[in-house]
């Protein structure tokens, strides 16, 4: 096809790596730009964005198979996961920056950020944030996002933007996915020019991509793009001219940086003495819990609710910091045989995503062989997902992030009862589970109503950065307008887990807490086993995102009803 030809030619030439005294040179004159930036008119940052959102279209096919080679999903043999390549990179960019310009168009006409809702509950104040246009309202029929304010703050907006205090953010690209809404939230949000740095694992779909995406920003200084190993991320974060940081990645990632390597690390955070002293965000990974709350669902919603489940756990092979990994169930449930049943065999004849994430095959193994209940499925298969169908309490796989396409299955004793396991669940997410970035709740409108108390104690007490409820809380990343990270304040640097600090954040509130996401029990929006009609809904879900139009959902519509 065309797009092979052009896409992996050999004629762009290779990625010109960085040198250090390169990063010296691009840091300082990053630096440089920093206070204009931080008072630039809302009106020309708007105009940014706009490029951003053309440029990010003349690239939408390209970046797409760019996202593919990362994966070494070669075309034709993986065509049917076009689509998931293109939803983890233009896809969410773009709704990052539909959101970031429904912002900026509200600050250059009225000098605010778009007023949000505000209600109380169980003592804080939450902003609705989503939707926010009537097509959002289209896409997304019924769903919602609230942001959680810290206790005893004020949902106030804006702060950064009324005064703000520039500086220069160092950030260390995610090697999982390839929408840069870290930059997005460095440059828009919080108001800081960057230096970025691309993981090698993601590079080949990001560096050229990138400079074509922010090119009027790279041109006037307020960003700078960097290639290159360890001893180029040193100087970049280490340079006196940078005031922050900001990573996508993993604990031990993190700890090196702060702490040190080896056994300096385990001496220095003994002693509290750092070696990155800056302000350091970072969205690390998780144990991610799926609970599935009791309830009496008919055969159609089983299956639906099971294959959800599946395509979550596949989606981009298991390689993300919000895949589920433990599934909560009532013990007693009486349909829950016939739900792991349905998980099993989707697993067992469902084609698998292939593993492409360095190291995945090595956590496969690990935990397969830690766990005498675990089953590789399919069995035929060389890329197989580990199924714990009962998996301890205590468990490791409660405390160790996969990274891989495994999913255990923990029973709880509630007897059937939905405010029990409702308050249960609530107890061993906060308490037993390795992390606090995402987290998702299945539950049917009947129960939902019949137990609405109990389930809305569940979410105000889930000390996790997004609550899914009746929607992935990994969905959480593509909405703008959410805070994405760990729970405000709940790790420290020397016990990291999932991170601080947050990306996304569009509407500029000045104190977040958690973000709580909602939407229906039985959604189209919802995931489906990864296949050609998955791969044509996934590809127009993107497309739709890259400008949202009338046309552009009918488009989405077509697809879902499978007529595309």
């Amino acid at each position: 096809s065309f797009f092979r030809t052009y896409i992996f030619s050999e004629k762009e030439g290779p990625i010109r790596m960085t040198t250090v005294p390169m990063v010296r040179s691009m840091v300082e004159r990053t630096a440089s730009t920093a206070t204009k930036w931080a008072t630039l008119p809302a009106a020309k940052k708007l105009e940014y964005l706009q490029y951003m959102r053309n440029a990010a279209q003349d690239v939408f096919w390209h970046w797409g198979f760019r996202s593919l080679q990362v994966r070494n999903w070669d075309v034709p043999q993986h065509a049917h996961l076009v689509g998931n390549a293109m939803l983890i990179s233009s896809g969410m960019l773009g709704m990052h920056i539909d959101s970031a310009i429904a912002t900026y168009t509200a600050l250059a006409k009225t000098g605010a950020p778009p007023k949000v809702s505000v209600r109380e509950s169980h003592g804080q104040k939450v902003a609705q944030v989503f939707p926010y246009s009537m097509l959002d309202r289209m896409l997304w029929p019924l769903y919602s996002v609230d942001l959680w304010i810290q206790p005893g703050k004020p949902a106030t907006q804006g702060h950064e933007l009324s005064k703000p205090t520039p500086g220069v953010a160092a950030i260390l690209g995610a090697g999982n996915y390839e929408a840069p809404v870290d930059i997005m939230t460095k440059l828009f949000v919080e108001n800081k020019v960057a230096v970025y740095k691309s993981h090698p694992n993601t590079a080949v779909a990001t560096d050229k991509v990138y400079a074509h995406l922010f090119k009027p920003l790279i041109e006037e200084g307020y960003l700078s793009l960097i290639s290159g190993g360890v001893e180029v991320g040193e100087a970049m974060l280490n340079h006196e001219a940078v005031t922050e940081a900001l990573m996508t990645g993993g604990c031990q990632a993190y700890d090196c940086i702060v702490w040190g390597l080896g056994a300096e690390q385990s001496l220095n955070k003994k002693a509290g003495k750092k070696r990155f002293t800056k302000k350091f965000d970072a969205e690390l990974g998780a144990v991610s819990p799926w609970m599935v709350v009791p309830g009496k669902w008919p055969k159609f919603l089983l299956r639906h609710q099971a294959e959800w489940l599946c395509a979550s756990k596949s989606f981009n092979g298991g390689a993300l910091c919000a895949s589920p990994q433990v599934v909560f169930v009532d013990k007693q449930w009486p349909q829950l045989g016939q739900y792991i049943d349905e998980v099993r065999s989707l697993l067992q004849r469902s084609e698998p995503t292939p593993h492409w994430y360095p190291g995945s095959a090595d956590k496969i193994k690990q935990f397969a062989a830690a766990t005498p209940a675990a089953q590789l499925l399919p069995k035929d298969s060389k890329h197989q997902t580990v199924f714990i169908s009962e998996c301890p309490r205590d468990s490791f796989v409660l405390k160790e992030e996969a990274f891989s396409p495994v999913l255990a299955v923990v029973a709880l004793d509630t007897g059937n009862d939905p405010e029990k396991f409702l308050a249960e669940v609530t107890k061993v997410a906060n308490d037993e589970v390795m992390g606090s970035l995402s987290c998702t709740m299945c539950i049917d409108p009947i129960t939902a109503r019949r137990h609405k108390t109990a389930l809305d104690n569940a979410i105000a007490n889930l000390k996790w950065g997004t609550v899914g409820v009746n929607e992935w809380g990994g969905a959480g990343l593509f909405f703008g307008s959410l805070c994405w990270g760990a729970f405000h304040g709940r790790h420290t640097a020397e016990d990291i887990q999932s991170g601080e600090g947050f990306i996304g954040n569009h509407r500029l509130l000045d104190y977040p807490q958690k973000s709580v996401l909602r939407g229906t029990f039985f959604s189209l929006n919802h995931g489906r086993m990864v296949d050609q009609t998955a791969c044509n809904i996934y590809e127009r879900m993107a497309w739709c995102a890259q400008h949202p139009s009338i046309g552009r959902a009918i488009g989405v519509g077509a697809a879902l009803a499978g007529i595309y």
